[in-house]
């Protein structure tokens, strides 16, 4: 299912725009926001709530994205901390059983 979220657009909390999926690895979601300053953000994967076919919807809220945009991935103990493995289960089954 994670490769169907490449080119696909991203929204946090409030529909937040966090920019179109580029790529993902195994602890984030790497975006890319706007056409010529572009911003990338490294959101945390298990973040991630639902992939409705065309949107990647994230629980985080727009005054923590700053907290994201970077220029360098991050490494996954820097994002260990958003691990919500045991709450995650359902929605990891769902966008296996997507793939």
């Amino acid at each position: 299912m994670w490769g169907q979220t490449i080119k696909k657009e991203t929204r946090g909390l409030d529909a937040f725009d966090l920019g179109e999926v580029q790529a993902v690895a195994p602890h984030y979601v790497r975006t890319e926001k706007g056409l010529f300053n572009k911003e990338t953000f490294y959101l945390p994967r298990d973040l991630a709530e639902v992939f409705d076919g065309s949107t990647l919807w994230f629980r985080i809220a727009p005054e923590l994205a700053e907290e994201f945009r970077r220029d360098a991935p991050p490494t996954e103990e820097e994002y260990a901390r958003y691990s919500l493995e045991p709450f995650w289960v359902p929605l990891r089954e769902s966008l296996s059983k997507r793939e």
